[in-house]
C-alpha cells in the first residue's frame, strides 16, 4: 500500500446486527418468562433486562455519530462524523477482525480513552474492507506509534 494513500471506510453495524439485538432481547425475555421462579423475581430480572436493552440500544444509536473512519498509511486515522467534524488520531494495532465484521480501537488526540468502530464488510466496497483486515492482522503501516504520541 502506497504511504500517501487512505482507506476510507463507513462505520456502524448493519441491519443484520439490528434485527439480532431485538432478536437477543426477545429471547431472553422468553426464557425469564417460562423459568420456574418466583413472580417478583421474574419482574426484577425482566426490569434489568429491558434497562439493559434501552441502554444498549441508545449505545448503538450513538456510534451512529461517526459516519467514516479514513486510515493512512502510515497509521493516522480521521474520524469524520455525519455533520462532516473530523476527529484526528492513530490507530491502535490491537483489534477484533473477522471476514464480516471488525471492531476498530483507535486512540482520538482530543480525548484520552480509546474510541472503538465497529466496521461491517457488507457497507464497505470489498477492496477496502480486504485492505482493513490486511492492516490489522499484519500491522502494517503503523509508524506513528514509534513516535512522540507513543
Amino acid at each position: 500500500m502506497v504511504e500517501n494513500k487512505f482507506i476510507e471506510l463507513k462505520t456502524g453495524v448493519d441491519a443484520r446486527f439490528k434485527i439480532l439485538h431485538v432478536l437477543v432481547f426477545l429471547l431472553a425475555f422468553l426464557g425469564l418468562a417460562f423459568s420456574v421462579t418466583g413472580l417478583s423475581l421474574k419482574l426484577t430480572t425482566v426490569g434489568a433486562l429491558f434497562v439493559f436493552f434501552c441502554f444498549s440500544s441508545w449505545n448503538i444509536r450513538q456510534r451512529k455519530a461517526i459516519g467514516r473512519l479514513r486510515i493512512y498509511g502510515n497509521g493516522a486515522v480521521t474520524l469524520i462524523s455525519r455533520s462532516g467534524v473530523e476527529t484526528y488520531g492513530i490507530l491502535q494495532p490491537v483489534g477484533w477482525v473477522t471476514r464480516s465484521v471488525s471492531l476498530v480501537k483507535v486512540g482520538l488526540f482530543d480525548q484520552w480513552r480509546q474510541q472503538k468502530l465497529l466496521v461491517c464488510a457488507s457497507r464497505n466496497r470489498a477492496s477496502d474492507y480486504r485492505h482493513l483486515l490486511i492492516r490489522m492482522r499484519l500491522n502494517a503501516g503503523n509508524g506513528i506509534r514509534n513516535g512522540i504520541l507513543s
